[in-house]
């Protein structure tokens, strides 16, 4: 067995004596129910899996009937590719992923227990980096203003994230002087909701579209109070420069 994907399932518990699946090299679970104890039975998936290069897991549910999960670790030696997308902190900890290139990390509202500097600091060898940080339990609503470590291999670094609240801001541009050797960032669509025009938004808006070389529409959602008028504001718009030509700048949809 190479190849295992399992979709919306539930799984039993490992036999006795399970030893793995020695010449698995891509596990896929998603939507998957493990029993009591599941971390410990994942954990013992991964051990016994050493050839293992993709680890995909998509709302995996490791807790069982207990109303919390014991501290797990990913871990493998060959493994080259990690995405994570789940809405609980099911503590896990990574180590010992000498080869890992390619990490997606989307987890949810429900990470305040996990150390984040140390977690995103496992992961500081990657080529490519994809991770949801609109989520300002990501630092328990702290702000992430340093990372012990430098991404020098990061070439490619897809972010979702937001400007409505400042941790989430922070974390963005964290991550942005850690990466000294980014060569991809692509910015394609911006939404500003309840914007009133003011200095910092405006400045905002200048450095977005001065740029994102490849942004293609900018929204924007006015709020009730302004601090001037629209017609000005547009006249100020209008003075930007553009950096891709084919950016276009909508007002309330209009």
């Amino acid at each position: 067995l190479t190849h295992l994907k399992l979709h919306q399932c539930g799984l039993p518990s490992l036999p006795v004596g399970f030893t793995g699946f020695p010449m698995l090299k891509v596990l896929k679970l998603g939507l998957v129910d493990f029993p009591e104890n599941g971390e410990s039975q994942l954990e013992a998936i991964l051990v016994g899996s050493p050839l293992l290069e993709t680890l995909n897991l998509h709302f995996v549910d490791v807790r069982g009937n207990d109303a919390y999960s014991n501290a797990w670790v990913i871990r493998g030696a060959n493994l080259r590719s990690l995405t994570i997308s789940s809405d609980f902190d099911y503590d896990w900890q990574v180590k010992e992923l000498p080869c890992i290139d390619e990490v997606a990390i989307d987890v949810g509202n429900y990470v305040s227990n996990i150390k984040f500097r140390g977690f995103l600091a496992s992961f500081a060898q990657v080529r490519k980096l994809s991770l949801c940080a609109c989520y300002t339990s990501f630092t328990g609503g702290g702000l992430l203003e340093t990372l012990p470590c430098t991404f020098d291999n990061l070439k490619s670094l897809t972010l979702w994230t937001h400007f409505y609240e400042m941790p989430a801001i922070v974390l963005t541009f964290c991550l942005l002087r850690n990466a000294p050797n980014l060569e991809e960032l692509e910015i394609t669509v911006v939404k500003m909701k309840n914007i009133g025009w003011l200095q910092n938004e405006m400045y905002f808006i200048e450095l977005v579209l001065s740029k994102a070389a490849v942004l293609r529409t900018m929204h924007l959602s006015l709020g009730c109070r302004r601090s001037k008028s629209n017609e000005d504001a547009l006249c100020e718009l209008m003075t930007y420069r553009r950096a891709s030509t084919h950016a276009r700048v909508f007002f309330d949809g209009k």
